[in-house]
Formats: C-alpha cells, structure tokens, sequence
C-alpha cells in the first residue's frame, strides 16, 4: 500500500494466485482474512476509477487511468467479499476501455483468460450485497494516507483529494513526499503528481520523481526532505497524519512531516500542514513551518497546463474544469511567486518530445517562524465559484473569513500557531 496502487496491484496479483492454489488444495480460504476482505478499499479510495496523475509512488501507468490488471484484482476480492464496490470498479474500467491495453505493464506479465476463468469458476454466480453509499472520507492509518471523495459515481462532478504523510517515508517505491497533496476534480487533474515514468534510477525518477521539489510541498533553505537511496534515512525520513476529523461543514486533516526534513533540515523544529474542505466545495490549506535559525521557503505546485499568476493569484484552466488559487496570508512575506515547464537536473534526453509541465513556486522571506494560509478553488468550466476571504487583523489574532454562498468559515491565526 505505501508503495502505490501499481504496486498494490503487482503484490495482490501474485497473492491472489497463491491463495487460489491453497483453498483448492488444502481447503483454507485466505479471502476470509479482514485484510484481504477490505484490500479493495485502496484502489477504489486513492486510485479512483476517473482519475489519473492522481495518486503517489512510482507508478508505471502515470498519466493513465487505472488499469485492466487492477481491474481484474477487484473484481476477484468483491467476488470473495461479495462486495458490489469492487464489482462496480471493474465495470467501470471496461466500459471507458473494453480492449485490453497493450502497454508494457500489461503485456507478458498477466493471463488475462485464466483470471476470466478462475472467477467464473469461484464466484461466477455470486449474490453481491447491496451497494451502499461510500464514506467522503477514508484514512488508511496503516500507511497514513487520507482520501476525500466527493460523489465518487458521478464522474462530471467528482471531487477528490489525497494527501499523504507516511510512517513508511520514502522508502523503495515511495517518494519524498510527506505533507504532499494531490487534486483532481469534474474529470480534470489539477494538481498532479509531476514527471515520466522512465525507470527506476533514472534520473528522471532519482533527481526529479522522488525528490520534495517535484511535489505539492515545500522546500526549506531550498531543501526538500530526505529521498536519496540509503534505505535506514528512508525509513527514518517518515511523517503522520495527526488528526482526521468530519464537522458539519468541512473536513480537517492535520499532518506533520517534521521527521522527513531532519536530515537535510536539522534545525527543524515544525512542519505542519492543515487541511480543509470547506462546504465540499474549496480547500483551506495551512502551513506552519519553523526552524531554530531564520530559513525562507518555496511553496510548491505542479500542473499539466501553464499557470495564470495574478499578485498573489494564480489560475489553471483545463477544458473540463479549472482551478483558482490565492496566497490568503505569508507571515513572513511572500517575495516572488514564479512557474517554470523545466524538469531540474533531468537528463533532457529522456523526455524528449514529451509534453511540458508546469510548476508553480512561491518563495517567502527568511523567518524562524512561517504561517502560509493558501486557498483552492476547483470549478467546472463555465461555472465559476466564487470564494471570498477577508482578514481581520485587529488585535493579537488574525482571523480570515471565506465565504461561499452565503456560508462563512473562520479560520484564526497566532503568531506561527494556528488554533
């Protein structure tokens, strides 16, 4: 799991095998374990079926919607779970591709006919329970992932988000990237994970992929955290989610990353990133970063089209769907917001004639102590939301209010602590 959904499919693939070899010979039924009962919650929460460049680790499919093999996995475990999820799943990746895709993650590597037989052997009649509504929120506090779905059946009006900060940090598979986020929303990607699939130890995947700067994050100093190849700094370059909690009107996710920037940060004391999902509509994303000595930051994030960057504003505009971006407050000054469409340090020749992307950088001045308040706004094309914030800085506190058709969320800011 902390590896990916590719991965996920790869091990359960070789698992599903196995454990179909051990029911039929010895009769001991391993899909009745609760893990293997609920496997299936992974792909269908953090690799939606209408999604791509939306979700973690190196995936060999980036840039592609899941796939025929995952497929396959989830409809074995809801035959086993009698779960219509994991059914629905599979239905849906064959109805946007009904021809097996050729590409190389396919190819060689799986017998598409034995599972067609397998299954309808083991569960070809199968009653499936009633489909009931999916929770908007899921943690999987094994791996410290967090995933919001907002009407994941209606894929013109589907909202998610993921965020991560993993005790697993960035080891094997996984990424530099705790704290990051990702968006996609109305059948767009928005705020994505950034890159090629090349192969590993390319220098696309080692000076780009895995490294912080690459991700929806922030570099302090100029540093990202540690996700270079010694495997103990990897596991000791980790992070948690803190706190998931659903109110009325939003949904708040708190994370820490502190433990991932000691090795190229030892002077961090903080490095706190706040979550919100305001109304089911926009996200209120709150940083808090502090080191002993002053440090400036880079704000980072990553889009398959060029941004609009207005002051403090910054726009991206995909033909589905766009989205609306605002510096709400820097406590220590926002210096220069910037994008490039350059992949530092990678190997040009590997990514020849693939298309640009872009990444966005806000860079603030030097501070012990930062407090960024940043606001996302994801809309249909067309339909344009509108999300007002005001400051109110009157006394010790300093508040900020949005507000999104007629409904005000508050939000108050002390010093570099956000209470």
């Amino acid at each position: 799991w902390a590896e990916g959904p590719m991965y996920w499919t790869t091990g359960m693939a070789y698992v599903i095998d196995a454990m179909n070899l051990i029911k039929s010979y010895l009769g001991i039924d391993l899909y009745k374990r609760p893990f293997f009962q609920k496997t299936g919650d992974f792909p269908l929460y953090c690799n939606p079926v209408d999604t791509y460049r939306a979700c973690f680790g190196d995936q060999s499919n980036i840039g592609k919607y899941p796939g025929h093999k995952t497929a396959f996995n989830m409809r074995q475990f809801g035959g086993a779970a009698a779960n219509p999820w994991y059914q629905w799943y599979y239905e849906k990746v064959f109805e946007r591709e009904p021809e097996i895709d050729p590409s190389f993650f396919n190819t060689g590597w799986w017998d598409f006919g034995f599972d067609e037989m397998v299954f309808a052997y083991d569960y070809g009649n199968i009653n499936y329970e009633e489909k009931k509504p999916l929770s908007m929120v899921k943690w999987f506090h094994d791996i410290d992932w967090v995933a919001i779905n907002k009407e994941p059946e209606d894929f013109e009006n589907h909202i998610f988000f993921l965020t991560k900060s993993s005790p697993y940090g960035c080891v094997s598979h996984s990424h530099g990237d705790q704290n990051s986020f990702l968006l996609f929303a109305y059948g767009e990607p928005l705020v994505i994970i950034s890159g090629y699939y090349i192969g590993f130890n390319t220098s696309m995947h080692r000076d780009w992929r895995r490294q912080t700067k690459a991700h929806n994050n922030i570099l302090i100093r100029g540093k990202g955290q540690y996700a270079d190849m010694d495997k103990a700094k990897q596991l000791r370059a980790k992070g948690r989610i803190c706190c998931v909690e659903e109110q009325e009107n939003y949904v708040y996710i708190r994370e820490s990353a502190l433990e991932a920037y000691k090795e190229t940060v030892p002077d961090i004391v903080e490095a706190v990133r706040e979550i919100y999902f305001v109304d089911q509509s926009y996200f209120v994303i709150v940083d808090s970063i502090e080191t002993e000595g002053e440090a400036d930051l880079d704000w980072r994030l990553h889009s398959l089209s060029p941004y609009e960057i207005r002051e403090n504003e910054f726009y991206v505009t995909r033909e589905k769907a766009g989205m609306k971006g605002k510096f709400i407050y820097c406590s220590s000054g926002i210096e220069e917001i910037s994008q490039s469409d350059t992949f530092e340090g990678v190997n040009e020749a590997e990514i020849e004639g693939m298309p640009r992307q872009y990444h966005l950088n806000m860079h603030t001045g030097a501070a012990k102590g930062h407090v960024i308040v940043s606001l996302l706004v994801p809309e249909k094309t067309g339909e344009e939301k509108i999300v007002t914030a005001i400051k109110d800085d009157q006394g010790h506190d300093i508040y900020h209010y949005f507000n999104y058709e007629g409904k005000t969320f508050s939000l108050r800011v002390d010093g570099n602590k956000r209470y």
